[in-house]
């Protein structure tokens, strides 16, 4: 049986650019979904179960967090 290799991402580093400011949680997690690369986000599926800002962007843009 083969593995499947899942790519992630840190949530708190996603820019467009690194002078840019950093983007609000939720336009992080649209970013993320529109790139088309990423599987999940690097914040911790607790944020998911316990609904805190980064539970509601995952689940709005349907980007599982680990």
């Amino acid at each position: 049986m083969a593995d499947t290799l899942l790519f992630g991402i840190q949530t708190n580093g996603i820019k467009h650019r690194q002078a840019d400011p950093m983007p609000d949680i939720d336009t992080r997690f649209r970013m993320v979904k529109e790139a088309g690369v990423f599987d999940y986000g690097l914040r911790g599926p607790a944020c998911c179960r316990r609904g805190k800002t980064h539970g509601a962007a995952c689940r709005r843009h349907e980007n599982p967090l680990a």
